[in-house]
C-alpha cells in the first residue's frame, strides 16, 4: 500500500503537470490569436501594381497611371464650368481613341436637389454586347474640387475605366453591351448622374458598378449595393480575386448622409456595386490628392476588383436583383456570405449548441447562475469601461491639440493608443471578474452575452450579424462536446471574434475619423475578453502582464499626444473666404484653428475677430477686415410676371464664377426653376434643410443665369445674389504664400465673393 507521502507526492506531480499543461494552453492561445491578428493586417495590403508589360487581358496600375498622369496634365484643380475641366474632358476623350473607342459628348444643363445647377458634359463608351439583356453601365467622375486635382477622387476611377475598357476588348465569346459613363460635374452635386438618367441610353442599363476615392491609398472596399442585393452578391463573390467588403458596411453607410453617383442610380432603381478606397483621407480633397500621394497599389486593387466585378455582371443570364439580402464578408481572400434569411436558423444552430453547453457546465458544477450573472455584468461594463476612457483621452488630446482636424498625421498612435486602453481595461476586468467567479462562469457569461449580440444585429442591423454569429457558431460545438475544456473554448472564441472582426478594426478610423478612437477601444476591449480566461494559467506572470498593459496604454497615449498632428504629407486645412457685400470686404478664415502658427498669423494684416460674414447666415466666423475691392456681386435684372412669378436673371462678373440665389427657407426648391429646368427628385440620404434662407448655386455656363420662381403668398420678397470665383485676390497672395506654410485649402478652395441684397417686390427697381 502506497505511503501517505508517496501518494501526496504524486498528487503534486499530477497538479504541476495540468498546471504545465494549462499555461503551455495559455501561451498557445496567444500564440494563435496573435497569428490570426497577423493574418488580419496581412490582409489588408493592397496588391503590388502589375507593369504595363502586364497580359492584355488584365488590368495593370503602371498602364491606368500613365493614362492618369496625361488626363491630369499640369494637376491643376479642374471642377464644373472652368476650362481646366474642359481639357480634362477633352483628354479623356483622347484616351479612349487611343485604344480605338470613341467617347461621346453628351452635353445637359441640369438641376440637382442639392440645390445646384450647371452644364455638364458627361462622355459615353459603349462596348457592344450580344443579345437584348440589359446592359451594364461603368461609371466614374472626371471633375475634381476646387482645391485639388483629384488624382484619386475620381481621377483614379477615370483612368481605371480607361484600362478597364481597353481590357474588356481582348474579351472572347458573348456578353452583355457595356456602357461607359465617365460623368461630369459629381463634385458639384452628382449633375453629371442626374443628367445621365435623362438619356435614352439609361433605360438599357440594368446594372452599375461605380468607382469612386475618398482619399488615396488603402484597399478598394465593394462598399455599398442596393436593396434586394442576394443576386449581386452571389455573383461577384467567385469574381473577385482580392475581395475587400462586408454588408455591415453596407448597414452602417445606408444610415450616413454621404452621396455618390451610385445614389441616383439606386434612387431610379438600378442594382450595382459602389468601390473606393478612404485611406489617406486628411488629403481628400485638398491639393494633396495628387499623383505623388497616390497609392498604385491601391489603384491596382481598385482596377482588379472593377474589371472581374464588370466581367461577371456582363456575363449573359447573370441575374443582379433579388427579393432578399444578404449578409457577406471577406475573410482569407474569399467572400463568405449567406442569406439574411437563414440569420435566424444559424441563430437557432448557436442557440442550441450554447444551450448544451451551459446545461452540462450547470449539471456538473462548474458554473453558478450566480457566478455568471456576475461575470456578465463585469464583462458588459469593461468595454463601456474603455469606451469611457477612450473618450477621455480623446478630449485630453483634442484639448492638447493633438487632433484638430478628422484625420491627421499621428493617426497611427491615436489608434494604437485607443486599442491599448481595450486591452488594459479588458484584462484587467477579466483578472477580477474570474477571481471571482471562475474561468467557466467567465467564457459562460461571454457565450450568452454572444447570444445577445447576435439576437440584437438580425433585429437591429442584419447585415452585420456575422459579427456575432460567427464567433457564436466557430465556439457552439467545442463549447457543446468538451464544456470543460475552457482554455480551447477561449482560444476558439478569441480567434473567431478577432477573424470577423479586424477589418472593422482596421479600417474604422478611416471611415469614421476621430469618434472612431471611442468605439476602438470598445471593440478591442470585446476582442480580447476571452484572452482573460488564461489570466489564471499564467498566474505568476499576472500581475507583471497587466501592468505592462497599463504602462502600454498610458504611455501609447502620451505619445499620441506628442506627435505632432501634421507632416509635409498630412496638412492642415485653411481656407480663405474672400468677402465683398455692401458693408465692405473681410476675409473670412475658414480652419483657422487647424492654421495657428506664429509664422502665419504675423503675414495678416491684424489678428482675427469673430463677427457674422453673411447676412443669411447666423454664425460668426473668424474674419480680418480688408482694404481694397473684392468680387464684384453678379447684376441682376428682375421682374414679376402677372401670376406673381419673380423672374431674376444674374450675370457673373467673372465667366468662370458661378452665380447663387439666396431665397428664403420658406421657398420650395420645387418652386424654383433655372434656365427653365427643374430640380430633380430627392436622394433618399439628402440633407436636411436648415436655418432660414436656402442657397441656389449654378455653375459657370458662359451666359448669364435665368431664375424663375413661383413665389409663394406671405413669403418676404426678398433675397440674396452671389458671385463666387476660385483662388485669391492678387493683394492676398502673401497672405496664402504664409498660409501654405502650414495649411492647404480644402473641398472648393480659396474663393473670392461678392453680394448683394435683392428686393423682389413688383415695385422695386432692378
Amino acid at each position: 500500500m502506497p505511503s501517505y507521502a508517496s501518494r501526496s507526492s504524486n498528487d503534486t506531480v499530477r497538479r504541476m503537470d495540468a498546471m504545465r499543461r494549462e499555461r503551455l494552453g495559455a501561451l498557445l492561445t496567444w500564440l494563435w490569436w496573435g497569428l490570426v491578428l497577423l493574418a488580419a493586417i496581412w490582409g489588408q495590403r493592397v496588391p503590388e501594381p502589375l507593369p504595363a508589360t502586364a497580359d492584355p487581358a488584365v488590368f495593370s496600375a503602371m498602364r491606368a497611371r500613365a493614362v492618369l498622369v496625361e488626363l491630369l496634365g499640369d494637376e491643376r484643380p479642374h471642377r464644373l464650368g472652368t476650362a481646366a475641366n474642359a481639357a480634362v474632358a477633352d483628354r479623356v476623350v483622347a484616351a479612349f481613341a487611343d485604344i480605338g473607342l470613341s467617347a461621346e459628348r453628351r452635353p445637359r444643363f441640369v438641376c440637382a436637389d442639392y440645390g445646384v445647377c450647371g452644364r455638364v458634359e458627361n462622355l459615353l463608351v459603349r462596348l457592344p454586347g450580344a443579345g437584348d439583356e440589359a446592359a451594364l453601365l461603368l461609371t466614374s467622375h472626371y471633375d475634381s474640387v476646387g482645391a485639388g486635382p483629384g488624382a484619386g477622387d475620381a481621377g483614379a476611377g477615370t483612368a481605371a475605366l480607361v484600362e478597364i475598357a481597353r481590357a474588356l476588348q481582348a474579351d472572347a465569346g458573348p456578353r452583355r453591351e457595356i456602357l461607359i459613363l465617365v460623368a461630369d460635374g459629381e463634385e458639384a452635386g452628382l449633375l453629371g448622374a442626374e443628367a445621365f438618367v435623362q438619356e435614352p441610353e439609361f433605360a438599357r442599363v440594368g446594372a452599375v458598378l461605380n468607382l469612386e476615392a475618398r482619399g488615396t491609398r488603402g484597399r478598394a472596399n465593394l462598399f455599398e449595393t442596393q436593396p434586394g442585393n442576394a443576386a449581386l452578391i452571389a455573383a461577384l463573390a467567385p469574381a473577385l480575386p482580392d475581395p475587400a467588403l462586408s454588408s455591415l458596411a453596407y448597414e452602417i453607410y445606408q444610415r450616413m448622409p454621404n452621396n455618390t453617383d451610385f445614389s441616383v442610380y439606386k434612387r431610379e432603381g438600378l442594382a450595382g456595386a459602389n468601390f473606393a478606397f478612404i485611406g489617406g483621407g486628411a488629403r481628400y480633397h485638398t491639393p494633396l490628392d495628387d499623383l505623388a500621394h497616390l497609392d498604385s497599389g491601391s489603384l491596382q486593387h481598385l482596377g482588379d476588383g472593377a474589371l472581374a466585378a464588370a466581367r461577371a455582371l456582363a456575363t449573359p443570364g447573370t441575374t443582379v436583383v433579388a427579393d432578399a439580402d444578404r449578409v457577406y464578408f471577406d475573410w482569407a481572400g474569399r467572400v463568405w456570405h449567406w442569406s439574411a434569411r437563414a440569420n435566424l436558423l444559424l441563430l437557432a444552430l448557436g442557440t442550441l449548441g450554447l444551450a448544451v453547453f451551459l446545461m452540462r457546465a450547470y449539471r456538473s458544477g462548474t458554473i453558478r447562475v450566480r457566478a455568471v450573472a456576475l461575470a456578465g455584468g463585469l464583462a458588459l461594463a469593461a468595454p463601456l469601461l474603455a469606451g469611457a476612457l477612450a473618450a477621455g483621452a480623446l478630449g485630453a488630446w483634442q484639448g492638447l491639440g493633438a487632433v484638430p482636424m478628422p484625420w491627421t498625421a499621428n493617426a497611427h498612435a491615436l489608434q494604437f493608443a485607443a486599442a491599448a486602453i481595450g486591452l488594459a481595461v479588458a484584462l484587467s476586468v477579466a483578472a477580477r471578474a474570474i477571481a471571482w467567479t471562475g474561468v467557466a462562469a467567465w467564457l459562460a457569461a461571454l457565450l450568452l452575452l454572444l447570444w445577445f449580440a447576435a439576437v440584437a444585429l438580425i433585429w437591429m442591423l442584419p447585415g452585420g450579424a456575422y459579427l456575432a454569429l460567427v464567433p457564436l457558431l466557430a465556439v457552439a460545438p467545442f463549447a457543446a462536446l468538451a464544456p470543460a475544456r475552457c482554455m480551447l473554448i477561449a482560444a476558439v472564441l478569441a480567434a473567431s471574434l478577432l477573424a470577423t472582426q479586424a477589418a472593422s478594426l482596421l479600417q474604422l478610423h478611416d471611415s469614421l475619423g476621430p469618434t472612431a478612437l471611442v468605439g476602438l477601444g470598445v471593440l478591442v476591449a470585446a476582442v480580447m475578453l476571452p484572452l482573460g480566461a488564461t489570466l489564471p494559467a499564467l498566474s505568476p506572470w499576472r500581475a507583471r502582464l497587466l501592468l505592462g498593459a497599463w504602462v502600454l496604454a498610458l504611455g501609447a497615449v502620451g505619445v499620441a499626444a506628442l506627435r505632432p498632428p501634421f507632416d509635409a504629407d498630412t496638412r492642415a486645412t485653411l481656407v480663405l473666404r474672400d468677402i465683398a457685400g455692401p458693408e465692405g470686404r473681410v476675409l473670412h478664415l475658414s480652419g483657422l484653428a487647424a492654421g495657428e502658427d506664429a509664422t502665419w498669423l504675423s503675414a495678416l494684416p491684424k489678428p482675427p475677430a469673430a463677427q457674422r460674414v453673411l447676412p443669411w447666415v447666423d454664425a460668426e466666423v473668424p474674419t480680418v477686415a480688408l482694404q481694397g475691392e473684392g468680387l464684384a456681386p453678379p447684376t441682376a435684372a428682375l421682374s414679376t410676371d402677372a401670376t406673381g412669378a419673380r423672374r431674376i436673371e444674374l450675370t457673373p462678373p467673372e465667366p468662370e464664377a458661378l452665380v447663387a440665389l439666396i431665397l428664403p427657407a420658406a421657398v420650395p426648391l420645387a418652386a424654383v426653376r433655372v434656365d427653365g429646368v427643374a430640380f430633380a427628385a430627392p436622394i433618399r440620404r439628402q440633407r436636411a434643410q436648415t436655418g432660414a434662407w436656402r442657397s441656389v448655386f449654378v455653375y459657370p455656363t458662359g451666359a448669364p443665369v435665368r431664375f424663375e420662381i413661383d413665389w409663394p403668398e406671405g413669403v418676404a420678397a426678398e433675397a440674396y445674389a452671389l458671385a463666387q470665383s476660385a483662388g485669391a485676390a492678387p493683394d492676398l497672395h502673401p497672405i496664402a504664400t504664409a498660409r501654405n506654410r502650414v495649411a492647404v485649402p480644402a473641398h472648393f478652395g480659396d474663393a473670392r465673393i461678392g453680394y448683394r441684397k435683392l428686393d423682389l417686390n413688383p415695385t422695386a427697381a432692378p
